[in-house]
């Protein structure tokens, strides 16, 4: 009898059963949250590397690093330039160059 009176809780969704509590109780977990934010940050990242020109990014990052090569001197090493403001102006150009090309990263 009590077996039945159990059966028909279970069917009505008044009692859990131990697979439902051990589902919420993972669901409300920390590691299955990690776990789940992982995943769905691995499907953003999948997402974002089919969205991105990857021609530019490398462009972006080439600028940038002879904009700050530079200003610490270690492109004068290479490129000797007449005065201050040239290369003042050399570095303004390449960190121009850096933001424009970090513009036409999308697709």
């Amino acid at each position: 009898m009590i077996v039945v009176i159990l059966f028909q809780k279970i069917i009505e969704n008044k009692l859990k059963t131990p697979a439902q509590i051990f589902g919420e109780a993972r669901e409300r977990s920390y590691i299955y949250g990690v776990k789940r934010v992982r995943a769905q940050v691995l499907i953003k990242i999948k997402v974002m590397l089919k969205k991105i020109d990857f021609k530019y990014l490398v462009g972006a990052m080439g600028a940038f690093a002879v904009g700050l090569g530079t200003m610490h001197g270690v492109v004068q090493n290479y490129i000797h330039f007449a005065g201050i403001d040239n290369e003042m102006g050399f570095c303004v150009m390449s960190f121009m160059l850096g933001i424009f090309c970090l513009m036409g990263i999308k697709k």
